[in-house]
């Protein structure tokens, strides 16, 4: 039950989940992010807008997202997550989707996660897997299968570059370097290392991704150390833990 609940959502974007969440009979809902793209004054954040309001329509939210944050126990606070604002013991609940692979150094996040989450709370995270065949986002992509998994940084630079030239290869590089190189061994180890019990551990296998994989077999052969064949087909892990405190 959310009833009387206070929650976290690190890495909120546009603030949809923090919206939804707040529906609920909950004490507060409180979303940070280094920026939020739902107030750029752009494409972007036109499209952000655009798509929270759809989302709020069909969860019966008929006074737009003004009317709703007017009304509702929600708060968004621009924040980094390794340098938390707030008090020890401050939550019952935190939450992430798609943001602790984009955190640095994930470490330094987990230990404020626990600091701020009370003890027995729980603490619930959609990981996107950096190995599988999209992990590394678009900006990583190039014309060779998992490429993220099997070139070492420096042969990865030297491929970009010869084939969309330097620049490309300099912004592409940077790229990979701000996500967090781990597969689900690593993941789980991190979170057992931490002061957590895991409840639920869940590993998402991708259809698609091993469609890709039979159609090349020469990919296992050629993986960098310590990725294995179920790094490159599993796309999410989704956790739930309990904060030991």
């Amino acid at each position: 039950s959310l009833d009387g609940a206070s929650v976290l959502e690190v890495g909120c974007g546009p603030g949809i989940d923090c919206l939804l969440l707040g529906l609920h009979p909950v004490e507060r809902v409180v979303g940070i992010d280094l920026e939020f793209p739902r107030d750029e004054q752009n494409d972007h954040g036109e499209r952000a807008r655009r798509l929270t309001r759809c989302v709020l329509e069909k969860a019966g939210v008929d006074d737009g997202i003004d009317g709703a944050l007017r009304r509702l126990p929600v708060q968004f606070l621009p924040m980094d997550a390794t340098r938390m604002e707030f008090p020890d013991a401050s939550f019952d609940l935190l939450v992430s989707r798609a943001a602790l692979e984009h955190i640095v150094p994930i470490e330094r996040a987990l230990s404020e996660m626990a600091r701020v989450v009370r003890p027995g709370g729980l603490l619930r995270h959609g990981i996107d897997q950096f190995f599988w065949l999209r992990g590394c986002h678009k900006a990583g992509l190039v014309d060779i299968p998992w490429a993220h998994g099997r070139l070492r940084p420096d042969e990865f630079h030297r491929f970009v570059a010869q084939t969309e030239g330097e620049a490309k290869a300099e912004r592409r590089t940077r790229h990979l370097e701000t996500l967090n190189q781990l597969g689900l061994r690593q993941w789980r180890a991190l979170f057992e290392a931490g002061p957590f019990e895991i409840l639920d551990w869940r590993e998402e296998p991708s259809a698609f991704a091993q469609t890709v994989l039979e159609e090349h077999p020469d990919v296992p052969e050629t993986l960098l150390e310590g990725v294995t064949t179920r790094d490159l087909v599993h796309c999410s892990i989704k956790v739930w833990l309990r904060n030991r405190g």
